[in-house]
């Protein structure tokens, strides 16, 4: 497999926790990887759920690739990568992302 460099990854956010969502697209394009024979566009929506510790807490996937290499190798990142912990003005627990993965 190779480098993710070539993948793009989009997060939804609100006002404020810009700092935090960049922190997560970094986190998530040093993780993934191109899965070999995938060719053309693909793309996969997914939620995570990440404690303000930066734990995984929960992934779902929204809309699928349709093309189950590029989905397996999103869901890999998504446990490979080392999430942010939030800032200490975070009042919250937890917190949902919707992302995208772009090949």
């Amino acid at each position: 497999m190779g480098c993710g460099s070539s993948v793009v990854v989009k997060i939804t956010h609100r006002k404020g926790q810009s700092f935090l969502a960049t922190k997560i697209i970094k986190a998530l394009k040093r993780a993934v990887e191109n899965p070999i024979g995938v060719r053309g566009e693909a793309s996969i929506s997914m939620e995570l759920t990440i404690s303000k510790n930066g734990e995984l807490l929960n992934v779902e996937i929204i809309h699928s690739s349709g093309n189950s290499r590029f989905d397996s190798a999103a869901q890999r990142a998504t446990q490979r990568a080392n999430f942010p912990r939030a800032p200490s003005s975070f009042n919250k627990e937890k917190k949902t992302f919707k992302i995208k993965l772009i090949l």
